[in-house]
């Protein structure tokens, strides 16, 4: 026999696998990150509840097949959706409707400005390596260009990128770029 082959079938009335990535979902939507060690947790809370005859362990080996058989990764956690208040920006926007009416505001009277930043000399913390290979790295160099960009809401004048340095001279960007302009804060 060439191949094996496994066939998952369900040794109780319960499906924890379903009840668990029900569960994962329902986490996931309110925001709260999850880790291998609070899944591993609640498989075992869920197993005590639903009183599941079979002995189960909930190893690192069940957390990794669990996570394979229901498409689940583990990435880094980034931006702030989360973090949003949504009523309060859904009444903001009411509000500063009612205000460009009162002050009879066109479109090119409005403005909106963003900022963003450039970690021009960071180093990626995740990298390929052989097995025998240790993946040591650098520490982080958050060495960063800021750049404030504006514009008006009809986008017919937009500002020159401001650029925002820490340092008191930019070795970024020179202060007689074409097109830029430099302003240094010490922090």
């Amino acid at each position: 026999m060439k191949y094996k082959i496994t066939l998952h079938k369900r040794k109780s009335g319960v499906d924890l696998d379903h009840v668990m990535y029900d569960w994962f979902k329902l986490r996931r939507v309110e925001g709260m990150p999850i880790t291998g060690q609070i899944l591993m947790r609640q498989a075992t809370k869920f197993h005590q509840e639903l009183n599941i005859s079979i002995n189960m362990t909930f190893s690192n080996g069940w957390l990794r097949y669990f996570l394979k058989r229901n498409g689940i990764r583990y990435p880094r956690v980034k931006g702030e959706k989360m973090s949003a208040d949504v009523e309060s920006a859904e009444e903001y926007i009411i509000e500063f409707e009612e205000y460009i009416s009162e002050n009879d505001l066109t479109k090119e009277k409005i403005c909106n400005a963003d900022e963003t930043a450039i970690l021009w000399r960071y180093i990626p913390r995740n990298t390929y390596a052989t097995w025998n290979d240790e993946a040591s790295g650098f520490k982080e160099n958050k060495q960063r260009l800021t750049v404030l960009g504006c514009s008006n809401a009809a986008g017919t004048y937009k500002m020159k990128l401001a650029m925002i340095d820490v340092a008191k001279n930019s070795r970024f960007f020179p202060s007689n770029v074409i097109g830029i302009t430099t302003k240094r804060h010490n922090f």
